[in-house]
């Protein structure tokens, strides 16, 4: 059974749930009914609150600096999904790719809108910082709930928001 945390995390309130294999699912909201509805649709399965979360998971929170030896609960994706998320993954904190970059990076240069589908159905966002993911034109598209959420996101990295077609190309 997955167990879940409320944590006061580095872009506002979030929840996250984890299993034996890893954190499962993470989001931010306020509520805890929320995230009860949010992760049962989702899953499909109960989730209770926990009392032990993995020992790297609040701090990832927290600070938005995510481990790379965080275990993550990827299984239920199929591959195409999981290669995408791995990929976005790698993505360093405070910097910016392109849906091109990430589709190259998990072995489907073609498919970039596929990408796009893949990364706003991230299970584990902020975890897997899809946040970080851009137009090639250099505008930030749609993300989540609205391209403000996401801008505010990459503000509190530290992404200068006025040149984002110029980070691109430094990547």
């Amino acid at each position: 059974m997955d167990e879940f945390v409320a944590v006061d995390g580095w872009a506002g309130p979030m929840f996250a749930a984890w299993n034996e294999r890893g954190v499962s699912f993470a989001t931010f909201t306020g509520d805890v009914s929320v995230f009860i509805d949010r992760f049962t649709d989702h899953f499909d399965r109960p989730v209770r609150p926990g009392a032990r979360p993995p020992e790297e998971l609040v701090p990832a929170l927290e600070t938005g600096l995510v481990p790379a030896t965080l275990r993550l609960d990827l299984d239920h994706l199929g591959p195409f999904r999981r290669a995408v998320l791995e990929a976005t993954r790698r993505i360093p904190y405070g910097e910016v790719r392109s849906y091109a970059w990430v589709a190259k990076e998990a072995g489907h240069p073609a498919a970039v809108r596929a990408t796009g589908t893949a990364l706003s159905r991230n299970p584990v966002v902020f975890l897997v910082p899809c946040h970080r993911v851009i137009r090639s034109d250099g505008t930030v598209g749609q993300y989540g709930f609205a391209p403000g959420t996401k801008r505010a996101l990459l503000r509190a990295e530290g992404v200068d928001l006025t040149d984002l077609p110029g980070l691109l190309r430094l990547s």
